[in-house]
């Protein structure tokens, strides 16, 4: 008897439905299937035409194998003509066409554009319940992609409450030690903690732990990931022991199953630096997140999203341990290799210029690090909201840098800026003001929670009549 989910996930990742490629897949030679997906598509464009749906559908495959295999850029452009083209022959609701948009909102959150993200994978949701119902398994693998996104965007809550109701679904459907019931249970547990409901978090990630080692043993995959899950959580509670041991597991048990050259030991060999690092000893994460980093570019190259996010958990160890001046080439020359290979816009390449931007300001080269921190600023403005976490953040390092600068013209510019987003996310009406910039009335002072700390500095700041020694203090906003 079949899985039907394992079969729809197949149908998802090879929509041509090519045989050798599906062959070739089955036996986990990516880069074989991929050679197999350009001749088809190429003969296929040159036969009949780059618009026709089964054009459409191999070029849809390509962008799935490039996009599992790292480049994420073609990927998307792949994609992108894949779903567009599909919307134009089949219909936008079509089950191809809602497949390609769904497919297409990874490769953009992947790529850090996690509001279009959002905006796809919520028509793919939408077009799919509307087509198979509320608990079918393709619908709730929208829902969960949607879920994604919205957590990606920080919004946990909303986040949680689709997983919350994914994991329902699945119940209904899949039974309770299906793996991707097991998923959601274990995606709504990293989602609770994201949210800040440690405890909530911790109880789902460690039922999603036992469910999985009922269903499939301690080798299985789930069970690797729910560990790997529930150790962020126990750092995040300051149980950094538990942690180091839970990761460490998962660990072991990924290096018996796959060997040690594989995507899923890489990636918990970065996860154990980090949580070792977080427990305080910095040699001992060197080490392991060094060997994470020689894995990830044997197997998978230099700029792949694995390898960076564990030469970026290396470096920062290394200027903890050392300072910041052992890594600042080694920041500059990883930001060059980003920009000149992935695009200077692209997600993973603001990420490191981000980095290289703190180090240049504790290093004293203040401009540089303002130049960086307003390309942070701008693209997870435009990407995430100006709202997000992220956002914020580069906003208050842009604010730090035109303060020493002495751009406090600037550095005002950029703090009311932040007001005026903080008033909207809160819901605080912000206050009326004439052309110089001076409240003139309106707003709403009043209140505790947010009111409190936001609208006296807020209004001092505003009217520009207070000395300068206030702005000092604003800094801890």
């Amino acid at each position: 008897m079949t899985d039907p989910m394992r079969d729809f996930m197949k149908e998802e990742f090879l929509m041509s439905g090519d045989p050798e490629a599906s062959v070739l897949l089955d036996r986990g030679d990516m880069p074989g299937a991929l050679r197999i997906l350009e001749e088809r598509f190429a003969v296929s464009s040159a036969s009949i035409g780059s618009y026709a749906s089964v054009t459409l559908m191999l070029q849809h495959d390509v962008g799935m194998c490039r996009f599992a295999l790292g480049d994420q850029q073609n990927a998307e452009r792949c994609l992108a003509t894949a779903s567009e083209g599909l919307d134009a022959t089949l219909g936008p609701d079509s089950p191809e066409a809602l497949s390609a948009a769904d497919a297409l909102g990874e490769a953009a959150a992947a790529l850090g554009d996690c509001t279009r993200a959002r905006e796809l994978h919520a028509r793919a949701h939408a077009g799919r319940e509307k087509l198979y119902g509320p608990a079918d398994f393709r619908t709730v693998t929208s829902l969960m992609n949607l879920a994604n996104a919205c957590g990606r965007l920080g919004l946990h809550g909303e986040e949680s409450e689709l997983y919350r109701r994914a994991h329902a679904a699945s119940l209904e459907t899949l039974g309770k030690i299906h793996p991707r019931t097991l998923k959601c249970l274990t995606r709504l547990g990293e989602s609770l903690a994201a949210s800040g409901d440690l405890a909530g978090g911790r109880e789902a990630l460690e039922r999603a732990s036992g469910l999985n080692r009922e269903a499939g043993g301690p080798s299985a995959q789930g069970s690797f990931d729910a560990a790997d899950e529930l150790a962020k959580t126990l750092t995040a509670m300051g149980d950094h022991r538990g942690a180091v041991g839970v990761i460490s597991e998962a660990l072991r048990g990924a290096e018996e199953r796959y060997g040690e050259l594989h995507p899923y030991t890489l990636r918990y060999r970065t996860h154990l630096g980090i949580a070792i690092g977080a427990a305080g000893d910095l040699e001992e994460a060197r080490l392991t997140l060094l060997k994470a980093v020689d894995g990830c570019v044997r197997l998978m190259g230099p700029i792949h999203a694995d390898t960076i996010t564990a030469t970026r958990n290396l470096l920062r160890i290394i200027r903890v341990k050392d300072g910041p001046g052992p890594v600042r080439p080694l920041f500059e020359a990883l930001s060059r290799l980003l920009d000149e290979s992935a695009g200077p816009d692209s997600h993973v390449a603001i990420e490191v210029a981000g980095d290289l931007g703190k180090i240049l300001a504790e290093l004293g080269e203040i401009e540089r690090a303002a130049g960086l921190f307003r390309r942070a600023v701008a693209h997870h403005e435009r990407t995430l909201g100006p709202a997000h976490d992220k956002t914020l953040e580069f906003m208050r390092y842009l604010r730090f840098a035109l303060n020493r600068m002495g751009d406090f013209f600037g550095e005002m510019e950029v703090f009311t800026r932040m007001l005026e987003v903080l008033a909207a996310k809160h819901g605080i009406a912000a206050p009326e003001r004439d052309s110089d910039g001076a409240v003139t009335g309106g707003g709403s002072p009043g209140g505790d929670g947010p009111d409190a700390w936001w609208w006296k500095p807020a209004t001092a700041y505003l009217c520009r009549f207070s000395p300068f020694s206030l702005f000092r203090q604003l800094y801890e906003l």
